[in-house]
């Protein structure tokens, strides 16, 4: 696993190490790991590679999003890299893909699941740490996605067949940083985008974030237990809401709210965005009335029957709904 290391190296890598241990049952029948160059995803590469559970089977795959000219380079220095840690590294490049964040984002899990599949391992490995889960919350609260708060990535998510691996979900992005200084690294590649706050993160990053951790101390830490607490709310609702095809109207709005996300998607549309007629749906149950309401791909329809308003999500026509 590389040569040995410096006491120093060994303690800063040690809570990353620990981290990888949490998931190491996700990781041992091989994995993808999703490395950008950037220092977050460095740090991961760097201690993957001298982790001693480290599984056989190690792809790391940097993804070229093709919206920096920069970003080719990035990602074949990502493969030499690799190669220098003796794993093997590929590049896979996104096309057609509309430059904007949610795009990118869904695009590049596609690649890295389909690189996981070629690879014939079951799950892709990220860097995320506690710092994202925060910025997706205040993401959410601002309504320019980065998912629900309730919905913050766990350690481990299957989507799709494919295990979506977050060890570092409880770790500051400070001590990735202090495990690249440990041993020796400060060449992460920087992101200009970043830097000059061209994408939602970066702006909510720089305006609010750092502002209110400069008001109050800890407030990424509290944010972060925010979305865990929802997460764990929202678990539990999930598991309430019905699998029928019609379901009653007078409902809890959050088991609505739910039921209506599942239809929706079952159109074949995302739910998010959808807010406002979901709210209009809500608005019309709570107050005991009828009507449609039309949404990407369907109709929403709260009738009378002989048991009580009913809500149901019919298709528009000529289509038919996809398996719930």
């Amino acid at each position: 696993m590389g040569p040995e290391l410096d006491t120093r190296a060994r303690r800063a890598l040690q809570p990353l190490w620990n981290a990888l241990d949490d998931v190491a049952d996700a990781c041992s029948g091989g994995v993808v790991l999703a490395i950008s160059g950037g220092p977050d995803s460095r740090a991961l590469l760097e201690a993957f590679a001298r982790w001693r559970n480290r599984p056989e089977r190690v792809v790391v795959v940097a993804v070229d999003h093709g919206v920096r000219a920069a970003a080719r380079a990035e990602a074949a220095a990502v493969v030499v890299r690799a190669g220098a840690l003796g794993l093997e590294g590929r590049v896979a490049t996104l096309t057609g893909v509309a430059p904007d964040e949610a795009a990118l984002r869904t695009a590049r899990h596609r690649a890295l699941a389909e690189a996981a599949a070629a690879a014939d391992v079951g799950a892709v490995v990220y860097a995320h740490h506690r710092g994202d889960v925060a910025e997706g919350v205040l993401l959410h609260l601002a309504g320019q996605g980065g998912g629900r708060g309730g919905m913050a990535p766990r350690p481990i998510a299957v989507i799709d067949g494919v295990a979506r691996v977050r060890p570092f979900l409880d770790l500051e992005k400070a001590t990735l940083g202090l495990a690249l200084a440990g041993l020796g690294i400060d060449d992460a590649v920087i992101d200009e985008d970043d830097v000059a706050g061209r994408n939602a993160r970066a702006r909510l990053r720089a305006r609010m974030l750092e502002a209110l951790g400069d008001a109050r101390p800890g407030v990424e830490a509290a944010l972060a237990r925010h979305a865990r607490l929802l997460r764990e709310d929202d678990d539990v609702l999930e598991g309430l809401v019905p699998a029928d095809d019609a379901v009653d109207a007078d409902l809890p709005p959050a088991i609505l709210r739910r039921w209506l996300r599942r239809r929706i998607a079952a159109l074949g549309d995302d739910p998010r965005t959808s807010p406002a007629a979901i709210d209009t749906v809500l608005r019309l149950a709570a107050t005991g009335g009828t009507g449609a309401v039309d949404v990407r791909g369907g109709t929403v329809w709260i009738r009378r029957t002989a048991i009580g308003r009913r809500l149901a999500v019919e298709p528009a026509r000529g289509q038919s709904p996809q398996t719930v």
